[in-house]
């Protein structure tokens, strides 16, 4: 916590290049999270609702998108691979709602449960697998003592090993759920500690990130984090809260949808940045053109 309380609040003069992603990347990344996070709030207070499962699904689609945009530069630090199994990640959790939408009566079809918790039990193993990606060209880049600003790994070796960490057991605790969409406690336990360690990841990531998301974008980073392993917490104490009327739902997806908004308002200041700086006549270069 004391990493957490010595960070000091930017002083807004952040140099326009260092906001690398596009002003239509980052609109489109708050849209995406926005809707789906309306479309979890939705199927908790209306549960036969089809179009709570187009939010959800449109969203993390609409999301996967805006992230396609910002390939290039992403490409240049993370490589072709690791933005490739990204981007597939992002598409397999878009399809996880695909078949409901064609018939809303699927949620209650134990192959399409199993099929749903194992699209985000795969996406979430590539994330993973990006993120060791990653750690393994910061290594070499550091043994080869390169330099170039265009393609610095900033995020550090710990929180790189947290985030992958957290990515992988949190992958396994949705394995587990398609192997028994009721949950296990062991599968909910997974499915608190992996979030948690992305949420320390982002904890140890603080003094650069809070340059280019702000302070309060960086808080609102850890809290999410937080809140996906709370989420999950009281069904690893109970697993047959799950299927309790009154708080299954409500912490399943009322709470787990607060850390999808906490990320649409940070991405969504982020962007007004980047238009005000754009207005300014400051634009990246690099998405001049596109």
């Amino acid at each position: 916590m004391d990493s957490v309380l010595s960070v000091k609040a930017p002083d807004g003069t952040l140099p326009p290049e260092d906001i690398h992603a596009s002003f239509i990347a980052l609109l489109g990344s708050m849209l995406g999270l926005f809707i789906t996070g309306v479309g979890m709030v939705w199927y908790w207070r209306d549960l036969h609702s089809t179009g709570s499962v187009a939010c959800q699904g449109i969203g993390s689609l609409i999301l996967a998108l805006a992230v396609s945009t910002h390939v290039g530069h992403l490409a240049k630090r993370i490589g072709n691979l690791g933005v490739a199994l990204t981007m597939l990640g992002l598409y397999l959790w878009a399809a996880s709602y695909l078949p409901f939408l064609f018939d809303r009566r699927r949620y209650g079809i134990s192959f399409w449960q199993h099929y749903f918790y194992f699209c985000w039990g795969v996406a979430l193993a590539l994330f993973a697998l990006t993120s060791f990606i990653v750690l393994f060209r910061k290594e070499a880049r550091e043994e080869r003592d390169e330099e170039d600003p265009k393609t610095a790994i900033h995020i550090s070796f710990g929180a790189l090993l947290y985030a992958a960490g957290g990515w992988l057991i949190f992958a396994i605790g949705y394995f587990a759920m398609a192997e028994n969409p009721n949950g296990t406690r062991m599968g909910w336990i997974l499915q608190t500690i992996g979030p948690a360690l992305i949420a320390i990841a982002v904890t140890l990531h603080l003094d650069h990130a809070a340059k280019h998301l702000g302070y309060s974008g960086v808080i609102f980073g850890i809290v999410s984090g937080f809140i996906w392993a709370l989420s999950s917490l009281p069904f690893a104490i109970n697993p047959e809260l799950l299927t309790n009327a009154t708080w299954g739902l409500a912490l399943s997806n009322g709470l787990f949808s607060l850390p999808y908004f906490l990320a649409a308002i940070t991405l969504g200041s982020i962007a007004l940045k980047k238009r005000a700086l754009e207005a300014q006549g400051a634009v990246d270069v690099e998405f001049q053109g596109l």
